[in-house]
């Protein structure tokens, strides 16, 4: 646990049976709660936790009110004003650093934690209304056609720049009007029927699972019974495309690091996990950390890759999520970190013009979803 969470719930005890406490009480209760030895225990008792003392680091919290050499109180926001170096600084522990036990020390105004300030700010049913076809779609005006009543030469030479594009169909059209569909690739026509629309508030996974099932696989976007784009599956890289699956994994990695604290007992067991040059790496930021004397949070330093292995291997967050076994772990979170790799890097395609590359990322998003609503109903 962070150790100015464990002077808070300390300092919150001992006011309970009376007004003011000493250092040493401190001390002792979080010893005898927690069986914290460390040193900055100390520092933040006398200092960083203290908010009538002048601020000494960067992080500081208003936990505390000195009344005289080794004498404190709780501090009282309602009636305290703080070293001036300390104004806005948080009264209050994050509610996800606090143990469940100890949730009623932090009174009504308690923080919610992030992960469910984005549930409520943004529910997905919201996230899905944001981010739909017309996002991403190429808008009509735009779209290369050919005429139906073309000459064959002009055909043939609207059909060559197609290919060049790697365009997988052209629009036909008559009167202006889109009327049907050139396969690039094999020069076949069809008539424009409805198994090529798609609705213009269409969300982003139902595009993608539309897309899926088509070959060659393109959708027009039909918006009050007039075709008002075009959508295929290169357009899944597009930025809005990027920031609706960053949502969903940025979601997800959130919820595995709340989970990860909500478990951990031994940090030095967790890092162990880690490979031999990942383990180094996180280590020399946390020194880094500690030598700066900010509060260390070791789950803050690991990546997706890192969260996915440890709660794979932890029982105790996998029954948060409803996965009894390291393989049902390891087959749901199986390609999540490389779609989130390849969302985070906008040089690498999301969607890549293999058929297979359709259905596998409305597989892995759909898998991180069910995870995320496994979490929502384990919290």
């Amino acid at each position: 646990m962070k150790i100015h969470v464990e002077v808070f719930i300390a300092s919150r005890l001992l006011q309970q049976g009376k007004a003011t406490f000493s250092t040493h009480e401190i001390l002792d209760l979080v010893r005898s709660e927690f069986g914290d030895t460390r040193p900055g225990v100390t520092t933040y008792t006398h200092t960083h936790a203290v908010a009538n003392s002048p601020k000494g680091a960067a992080t500081v919290y208003n936990y505390l009110w000195r009344i005289d050499s080794g004498r404190y109180r709780c501090f009282d926001p309602n009636k305290d004003v703080p070293h001036p170096s300390r104004v806005d600084v948080a009264t209050i522990p994050d509610i996800a650093d606090v143990p469940d036990r100890y949730h009623h020390l932090l009174g009504p105004e308690a923080p919610i934690p992030l992960y469910d300030v984005a549930r409520r700010v943004f529910p997905w049913d919201l996230v899905d209304q944001a981010f739909t076809v017309e996002a991403i779609m190429t808008p009509r005006r735009r779209l290369l056609t050919v005429d139906k009543e073309s000459s064959t030469a002009d055909r043939e030479a609207i059909l060559a720049k197609a290919r060049e594009r790697h365009f997988d169909v052209l629009p036909i059209e008559r009167g202006g009007q889109i009327v049907g569909v050139l396969n690039t690739l094999t020069g076949h026509t069809e008539p424009l029927t409805t198994r090529w629309l798609i609705s213009s508030d269409a969300k982003m996974l139902d595009v993608l699972r539309s897309l899926a099932t088509l070959a060659p696989p393109v959708l027009f976007v039909l918006h009050a019974q007039e075709i008002v784009g075009l959508v295929a599956p290169a357009d899944m890289n597009k930025l809005p495309a990027r920031a609706y699956f960053y949502n969903i994994i940025g979601s997800l990695e959130m919820r595995l690091a709340e989970i990860a604290r909500s478990c951990l007992v031994s940090p030095d067991d967790m890092l162990a996990e880690l490979g031999e040059g990942r383990r180094g790496d996180v280590k020399a930021l946390i020194q880094d950390a500690v030598a700066s004397d900010m509060e260390v949070d070791p789950v803050e330093y690991l990546n997706l890759s890192d969260l996915i292995n440890h709660i794979a291997k932890c029982v105790d967050c996998r029954a948060q999520l409803g996965l009894p076994s390291r393989n049902q772990a390891d087959k749901s979170f199986s390609g999540l970190n490389d779609l989130r790799n390849s969302v985070m890097h906008p040089a690498r395609s999301v969607i890549a013009r293999h058929p297979g590359s359709l259905p596998q990322l409305t597989e892995r998003l759909d898998r991180a979803r069910e995870i995320l609503h496994k979490g929502e109903e384990g919290s």
